[in-house]
């Protein structure tokens, strides 16, 4: 009995043995399988576009602006209309000023009257030096004193009309600083008229605009970039603009000045975050682009080399962590990476991996790390 109970007890121990040889052999036959199924990619060197895209602005250029200035007057003429193309020194605009104009009225009476008695006396004068010639030398010594009582009248009066020509040109001055004058040439862009300036604040700090003039129908466009890009970009890099409300068109130019000091970040609330560059550039073309509106600048940067692999490499961690399987050493190891600029189907990959290496081609396939392949 019990020499029974121990050949059964070996017979089960050399089944469970087969069972479990033979589960090891089919597990090892189905990883050979899958391995063998699982497609790689040569991880290769590629030049690749390394543009940068940064949002922006499209500004007019030199843009003028010919404020209200109450001090000249409340009221003002306007000389030329909104859509006219003006020379430097064109009059725009005039103030209106009642109280000049009554005084350049009333110094200019004075003016007459004064040049009527100057007349009067100086013909008086030149009658008196003749009778003087002419008369005896009894007569003589009263119309000296005549002439020189006349001579007095003449000196008053001869100062009288320099002061009132002094007058005058100081109204003719402060006339003539009612006049405004283009400032250079250009296209009048708006025009506010005087009933809509009397609404508003008055004060010179916030003095309304009356006319702008645009100096320059050229559009440009601005940008802002952080410290991390200032250095890739220069005077003469070439861009292409593109907008939401005109998604078909794209637009060419080229970057024509970058500011050499950072926007103040304090000023605007951002005391942590990175400093920021504003450029501005030109447009080769403008056709249906409107000042204000938002637009896409692609900056075109030199190419550069990277090791590219396909999208479909990536497999990603529940914490959405990147990695790649690498085929190294007779099994599958996963390296973490970053990701970078794109080519197609293919993307930078970033990390612990070497050009010429095998990544598993596809994160859907049934690699697994640790996996042995040949």
């Amino acid at each position: 009995m019990k020499r029974k109970l121990i050949l059964s007890a070996i017979g089960l121990l050399l089944l469970a043995a087969g069972i479990l040889f033979l589960v090891n052999k089919m597990k090892n036959s189905h990883e050979a399988a899958s391995a063998e199924e699982i497609a790689y990619y040569k991880v290769s060197k590629h030049k690749v576009s390394n543009n940068l895209l940064i949002p922006g602005l499209v500004n007019e250029n030199d843009k003028s602006q010919y404020y209200y200035d109450p001090s000249l007057g409340k009221e003002y003429q306007i000389h030329v209309n909104e859509g006219d193309t003006v020379k430097k020194g064109d009059l725009l605009y005039s103030y209106v000023n009642e109280e000049l104009g009554f005084q350049m009225k009333k110094t200019n009476l004075q003016l007459r009257a004064a040049n009527i008695d100057y007349s009067n006396i100086l013909n008086k004068k030149i009658d008196l030096d003749k009778k003087i010639k002419e008369a005896q030398e009894e007569e003589k010594e009263v119309l000296e004193k005549e002439y020189s009582e006349i001579k007095y009248q003449f000196d008053l009066k001869l100062i009288e009309l320099e002061s009132l020509q002094l007058t005058k040109k100081e109204i003719e001055d402060k006339l003539a600083n009612l006049k405004i004058y283009s400032r250079s040439a250009g296209k009048v862009q708006k025009i506010v008229q005087d009933h809509e300036v009397q609404s508003t604040d008055q004060t010179m700090e916030g003095a309304p605009s009356i006319i702008s003039l645009l100096e320059n129908d050229r559009y440009s466009v601005t940008g802002k970039v952080s410290e991390l890009q200032r250095l890739s970009i220069e005077k003469g890099m070439k861009y292409t603009v593109k907008t939401k409300a005109i998604p078909d068109a794209a637009w060419k130019g080229e970057i024509t000045d970058i500011s050499s000091s950072p926007i103040n970040q304090l000023e605007n609330g951002e005391e942590n975050s990175l400093s920021s560059y504003t450029f501005s550039g030109d447009l080769k073309s403008q056709d249906k682009l409107l000042p204000g509106f938002h637009i896409s600048i692609e900056l075109e940067l030199a190419p550069i080399d990277a090791l590219l692999i396909p999208k479909k490499s990536i497999f990603r961690t529940i914490d959405d962590k990147e990695f790649v399987l690498v085929a190294r050493n007779g099994e599958l190891v996963k390296e973490d990476i970053l990701t970078g600029l794109e080519k197609g189907d293919l993307i930078e990959a970033i990390g612990n991996i070497e050009e010429g290496e095998q990544v598993v081609k596809d994160a859907k396939s049934n690699a697994a790390v640790g996996m042995k392949v040949n």
